[in-house]
């Protein structure tokens, strides 16, 4: 081989590990690019799954509508929301990340509501749950704060 310095040796290594480093923080940085469509694809089809659609007119009960109502309330001066739902058939679907649609007076809660602990959820939503303790969604319907 050859017949160099330890210096230049020692040269040789670092060039080799920092080209090593800018090749892996590339492939990462392009891996990260090309992941963003398919995550902004992906949010915007939970919210779109998550926002109910209107008709333009009444609309006759079917085995698989819902009607959804908007409450806004507050709460220790925070603003609290929710929605009602009633089917109109069995066939009616259930939010997401809901496997079953609330009976009457039962109430389901985003994991982002109260505590982890169903029997310690918000005094606000518990007290309106007539069916004893709120059950939870297995995981938020909105990837953020609706907009």
């Amino acid at each position: 081989m050859g017949s160099g310095s330890p210096s230049a040796a020692g040269a040789r290594w670092i060039r080799t590990l920092l080209t090593a480093l800018g090749v892996g923080l590339g492939v990462t940085l392009l891996l990260a690019a090309s992941t963003i469509p398919a995550i902004q694809a992906h949010r915007t089809e939970r919210r779109l799954a998550a926002t109910p659609t209107e008709a333009d007119g009444p609309l006759a009960p079917s085995a698989s509508t819902l009607v959804v109502a908007d409450l806004r309330t507050q709460f220790r001066d925070r603003p609290l929301t929710g929605r009602m739902l009633r089917p109109d058939g069995p066939a009616a679907p259930a939010p997401p990340g809901v496997a079953a649609l609330p009976k009457p007076g039962e109430m389901v809660l985003s994991p982002r509501c109260g505590s982890s602990s169903p029997s310690r959820a918000t005094p606000c939503c518990a007290s309106g749950c007539r069916s004893g303790t709120p059950a939870r969604s297995g995981r938020p319907a909105w990837p953020g704060p609706p907009s």
